[in-house]
Order: C-alpha cells, then sequence, then structure tokens
C-alpha cells in the first residue's frame, strides 16, 4: 500500500478505511511483523484484536531455516476451520517435533 511502511502511513490507511466503513471493527489483524501495522490499526480502531502474521511472510522467511516436511505440517496448520482445530493441531505438531 505504500514505500515507507511508517506507523503514520497505516494510521492514515486505517483512517481512511474507518471514514468510509464508521461501523467496521476489526477483531482479527493479518499482516506481516511489522509493528507499524499494528500500532496504525491500534491508533484507530479501539477494542481488542487479534494480531495474526500472514502465513506468506512465515513461509518466506522460514524456508530456508526448516525442512520441506516441517513446512509441509506448518501449511497443515492453517487448513484449521477453527480456533478448537488449530490448537487441537497444534498439539500433535508440538509433540511431532519436539523430539527434534
Amino acid at each position: 500500500m505504500c514505500s515507507s511502511e511508517t506507523e503514520e502511513d497505516f494510521e492514515f490507511i486505517f483512517r481512511t478505511l474507518k471514514n468510509h466503513t464508521p461501523h467496521l471493527t476489526p477483531k482479527v489483524l493479518i499482516a506481516e511483523g511489522a509493528d507499524a501495522i499494528t500500532n496504525g490499526l491500534r491508533k484507530v480502531f479501539e477494542g481488542n484484536f487479534a494480531r495474526v502474521i500472514c502465513n506468506f511472510h512465515v513461509k518466506k522467511n522460514l524456508k530456508e531455516f526448516l525442512r520441506s516436511d516441517i513446512l509441509h505440517d506448518i501449511s497443515f496448520l492453517e487448513l484449521a476451520s477453527s480456533e478448537y482445530e488449530f490448537n487441537l493441531a497444534l498439539g500433535f505438531f508440538l509433540k511431532k517435533w519436539k523430539e527434534h
């Protein structure tokens, strides 16, 4: 959306979005790990929201450090359709890879 990616840039983007959709109350923010995005959203929208790192960015950054079978299992986690399913799958993932 912008090249400088400062907190003020994201605050402007989110404020513009809020002005055009005044009843919007985000519950989840899915983005890369930059604090500027989170802080920009927090300045504009009141209330709590879950912060989730975009899976694309996670895989991109982990690809050079992890084996392909671990990345495959991480991809499986994103198939969960609820928090309960995710936590259940995460338990199996952690149990499987804890020894490695």
